[in-house]
């Protein structure tokens, strides 16, 4: 059995929204939402530009990154850390054993290890990596919890796909 996928469009969210809970780090630091980038007319363009090329902003601020398809670059291709080989972003999730989906998505879709900012392969395996709006909360049971990406208080005892709109 293949492992679970994320959905292009989670149904709680609609089509080509934008997640009012998420939250990412700008590059001073500082937290931020997706309306944030739009919010000053002057420097918009430049947000969007900065940003918006982010697999973990583009897949949660559809709309105003204007990627409401939330999919991988098919083109897209990446060397393996250890064995040399070149994969697609499908390998991410390629394993019928979901903890090694979850290794995987962990050590290439993160460019740091509190997994708040998505790393080259992340910004183009967007729906692998499970950043489309929603998923990243609770794509992968955790251990413990995570307050990242505006995460719920408590662990999943199995993953899920879609999203709530409040945190559980």
């Amino acid at each position: 059995a293949s492992s679970p996928r994320p959905s292009a469009v989670p149904s709680s969210l609609g089509a080509c929204s934008d997640d009012p809970l998420f939250e990412f780090v700008l590059d001073n630091g500082n937290l931020q939402t997706c309306d944030w980038l739009t919010r000053n007319p002057d420097k918009a363009a430049s947000r969007i530009a900065d940003y918006c090329t982010r697999g973990h902003v583009k897949g949660a601020c559809q709309r105003t990154c204007g990627f409401c398809e939330c999919q991988d670059d098919p083109s897209f291709t990446f060397v393996l850390n250890v064995v040399g080989s070149t994969e697609n972003c499908s390998w991410l999730l390629a394993n019928s054993n979901p903890t090694t989906d979850e290794a995987r998505v962990t050590r290439y879709c993160y460019a740091d290890t509190a997994q708040t900012i998505a790393s080259v392969v992340g910004d183009a395996c967007v729906a692998s990596c499970g950043f489309c709006k929603g998923n990243y909360r609770t794509l992968f049971p955790s251990a413990s919890p995570s307050l990242t990406f505006g995460s719920s208080l408590s662990p999943s005892a199995t993953p899920t796909i879609a999203s709530s709109p409040r945190p559980s």
